[in-house]
């Protein structure tokens, strides 16, 4: 079983790594509302 912090920790870490791969390549294919909702996310934790 998946405890709240270490979902938590996921869930920042995958941000991350998504957040890395798309400023090494130019364009992001997310849709800038997604990345917004996932800005609110990581600033509401």
């Amino acid at each position: 079983m998946v405890t709240a912090t270490q979902g938590d920790n996921l869930h920042k870490s995958t941000i991350r790594a998504l957040k890395q791969r798309s400023s090494e390549r130019a364009t992001c294919t997310l849709p800038s509302s997604n990345a917004g909702m996932d800005r609110e996310k990581v600033g509401a934790q």
